[in-house]
């Protein structure tokens, strides 16, 4: 029974090993060697069945012997190998697959991170490239890397690969090759690969595709470098460590570097300026639009906003140039405070002109009244000759106010300057040299001639009171062209044609304070009785009033240069065929006419009644354009003349005729006005639209032109 046992044991264990060993062609994938070994299994089992059956045949007798025990161990070993070999292929599987897994995901990290990874072994030969490496320039597994990457023979000089092998560090460099589609740019970094031991076994290299980014750098450097504004970076020492195009422009430096090595410490104008920034910046990080003034390289003044931000040590911003803007500040606020001056000098040339109209009428009157050989007769000339000197005064406060009505006519500017000439000359005196350098052909101009003529002698006056030990005194004239690029430059003028009267003395000079200040009335620097402060002003008003511009430069001991721009007139016609005539004067009569008098002021009303009732005419009076219109209504019928101040209460003069001629239309007017023509023109007042005579006007002046248009 034992012996049987043991054959059945043997056999089933062998069986179960065959069995075992055919299972195992799924797990390890080797179909052939486990059918063979399992057929092995099975023929063991089948002489085991032999045996077995030869042992039933004798009776199933005896006791089993020693080599059916070894067979039943054989057996036995042999099931447990099968299975232990089984565990360990199933153990290998689960590995294989974990690893197959992992590089799976591996490859999905590295396809996701965008970037070319190639692993080069220690002598430099490509072991390992991943695709993206593969797509940008194709595969090279077991080349070597320099042969393949970059068409060379040799090593490549700064090979990051074998600095890493050198120092076991990270390196990383850029470089850059042309393609179909341009320049490509990558940066490649590159560190070794060891062991578990630490000995280095290959090295890795991460290719990253950097054109874009080198493409956008490009850009902003472009951006950063064309901009208008000046853009920087310094360290709080005051090093530039980067300037823009714009910035090296404004601070006229030659290049960057140029500028780098002077630092920005020398350009503040004002050292002390930059410790109030710094402070600033260390306070609240940033500043906004500060002002201040930064030096050129040759030493010019620039008025700069600046805005920076602090980073550490790094200071960084902006620097927009306002020096034109500062200019032009300067010039309105000049323009405006020389306006407001010829503002209220007008409001006093009206005043002066209402009282000298009343010297001047009842001295008239008087001198009329007395006998020729009137010992007195004198003094009421010399009376005259004073209001009459007091009168050019305030047409010098009009024209500087430039309100003042200007002749203008064509003229031969050359001309005008040739026919001064002598007088200038004269002026000056014989310690002075006087030069005149005339442009050849006409330089012909829309001007009053006596007043250019006004503006000569005014400057040369100057310039002789400023030249007592002798010098030179020089005119020239040019024609030249304005354009945009002048303009910018200086601030002033408009683009066109024009006419330069540069007039140069080699006096005592004046200095920025004082330069700033010669256009001012009353603003001189002669002593007391030497000079009225008007004329310099004189000629601004002139030059403003002719639609040109008038600029002057000078320095201490350096004399002085004025230099006049009038607009050229370009006129083929004879300039003497466009010259207006002059109507000739009537002859002083008087009349029997009624005229309406309109006078705020009521000495001037007293006056004006007395000199033309003098002279047989009927006067009725009121005080302002209200009273005027009520008068009017009320002796319509009588009225031949109206006599209106333009300027009154209530109703100006223009308005109480607009509403006299709804009920008289063909009414004659003669408007009267101290005012300066400007004002008048506000008013609707026209000189050569309407009867006009201005104040202060003398009695035969009054009277001609009261006859002259009773008599149109």
């Amino acid at each position: 029974m034992l012996s049987i046992i043991i054959f059945l044991l043997s056999i089933g264990m062998q069986l179960a090993a065959a069995v075992s060993a055919l299972l195992l062609i799924r797990t390890t994938g080797r179909k052939l060697a486990w059918i063979l070994i399992s057929l092995a299994m099975l023929l063991m089992a089948g002489r085991r069945l032999v045996s077995f059956s030869a042992f039933l045949t004798a009776g199933a007798k005896g006791d089993p012997g020693t080599s059916e025990f070894i067979a039943l161990i054989i057996s036995f070993l042999m099931l447990m190998g099968v299975l232990r070999i089984g565990e360990y292929f199933q153990s290998i599987h689960s590995t294989e697959t974990a690893l197959k897994e992992e590089k799976s995901k591996l490859e999905a990290i590295i396809a996701a991170i965008g970037d070319g990874i190639s692993i080069q072994d220690t002598n430099l030969k490509v072991l390992y490239q991943n695709q993206i490496v593969k797509n940008m320039i194709g595969d090279h597994i077991g080349e070597y890397c320099y042969a393949a990457y970059e068409r060379r023979k040799h090593v490549c000089e700064r090979c990051p690969v074998i600095m890493s092998f050198k120092d076991g560090n990270v390196h990383t460099e850029e470089r850059s090759s042309l393609t179909d589609q341009g320049t490509r740019y990558v940066q490649i970094t590159a560190s070794p690969l060891k062991d578990t031991t630490g000995n280095i076994i290959a090295g890795i290299e991460v290719v990253r595709d950097i054109t874009g980014r080198k493409l956008a750098e490009k850009q902003y450097r472009d951006l950063v470098n064309n901009a208008l504004v000046g853009i920087y970076k310094t360290n709080v020492r005051g090093d530039i460590l980067y300037a823009n195009n714009a910035l090296v422009r404004m601070l006229e430096f030659d290049s960057p570097d140029d500028m780098a090595s002077a630092g920005i410490r020398a350009r503040y104008r004002d050292p002390e300026v930059r410790k109030v920034i710094i402070e600033a910046l260390q306070k609240k990080g940033s500043v906004d639009n500060f002002e201040c003034e930064l030096l050129t390289k040759t030493g010019k003044i620039k008025h700069i906003l600046l805005s920076a931000t602090l980073d550490g040590e790094i200071l960084s911003g902006m620097i927009t140039d306002i020096t034109e803007r500062k200019l032009l500040e300067a010039q309105l606020i000049h323009a405006q405070k020389m306006e407001a001056v010829g503002t209220l000098t007008g409001g006093i040339a009206h005043d002066f002109n209402n009282s000298l109209t009343a010297i001047i009428g009842y001295g008239n009157i008087l001198k009329l009244k007395m006998n020729a050989d009137d010992p007195l007769r004198h003094n009421v000339d010399q009376i005259l000759a004073s209001t009459e000197r007091a009168a050019n005064l305030t047409q010098s406060l009009l024209v500087f106010s430039r309100k003042q009505q200007t002749s203008l006519r064509l003229i031969n500017l050359n001309e005008t300057i040739d026919r001064v000439g002598k007088l200038v000359k004269r002026l000056l005196g014989e310690n002075i040299e006087h030069t005149v350098a005339l442009t050849d052909g006409e330089l012909t101009v829309m001007a009053d001639s006596s007043q250019i003529e006004q503006v000569l002698i005014n400057l040369a006056t100057n310039a002789r009171d400023a030249m007592p030990g002798g010098g030179s005194f020089m005119i020239t004239t040019k024609p030249v062209e304005l354009d945009n690029e002048f303009v910018r430059i200086y601030g002033y003028g408009k683009q066109g044609s024009y006419a330069l009267i540069t007039v140069t003395d080699t006096g005592a000079g004046m200095d920025k304070r004082t330069l700033e200040r010669i256009f001012e009335p009353f603003f001189t620097t002669k002593d007391v009785g030497k000079g009225t402060g008007l004329g310099l002003s004189i000629v601004y008003g002139i030059i403003k009033q002719h639609k040109g511009y008038i600029d002057c430069s000078s320095e201490p001991g350096r004399g002085s240069t004025f230099k006049i721009y009038l607009p050229t007139v370009k006129l083929k016609s004879d300039i003497n065929n466009a010259r207006a005539e002059i109507p000739d004067l009537l002859t002083l009569t008087g009349g029997a006419e009624t005229v309406l008098i309109a006078e705020d002021d009521a000495e001037v009303r007293r006056l004006i009644k007395s000199l033309l009732e003098d002279f047989g005419y009927t006067v009725i009076e009121a005080e302002d354009g209200d009273a005027a219109v009520t008068a009017f209504m009320e002796n319509r019928d009588k009225i031949h003349l109206l006599l209106f101040d333009v300027i009154m209460p209530k109703k100006n003069g223009q308005e109480a005729y607009e509403e006299i001629k709804k009920v008289k239309p063909d009414v004659k007017c003669l408007f009267t006005s101290g005012y300066a023509s400007t004002v008048v023109h506000e008013k609707g007042v026209r000189e050569g639209d309407a009867n006009f005579i201005s104040k202060p006007v003398s009695p035969p002046e009054l009277l001609r032109k009261v006859r002259e248009v009773l008599n149109t």
